[in-house]
């Protein structure tokens, strides 16, 4: 396993970022304060998705490692769309 967790041919915080651009335009009424939990929550969620898509065996040290990783994607992921999305569309606030 390399130090990035990858769906295919993409990378977590990328996908991450794109959903949570996605999930808050849908949900809007979502406060600030939780986003950042939110996106930290669907990193260890993409992060056991892959653990299955990318292990054939499964042990407690893959289980951490993907958990771990996850995590770690969800707050890149939250930067990604603070600094993308965010910009983007306010780029004078």
């Amino acid at each position: 396993m390399g130090t990035e967790v990858m769906i295919g041919a993409y990378s977590v915080p990328v996908l991450g970022s794109v959903l949570l651009g996605i999930i808050y335009k849908i949900i809007s009424v979502i406060p600030d304060k939780y986003k950042a939990l939110i996106s930290i929550a669907a990193g260890i969620l993409i992060g056991v998705a892959a653990m299955f898509y990318n292990e054939p065996i499964i042990t407690a040290k893959v289980i951490i490692d993907y958990l771990l990783l996850g995590l770690m994607a969800g707050a890149a992921s939250i930067g990604l769309y603070e600094g993308v999305w965010k910009t983007a569309y306010d780029p004078r606030e």
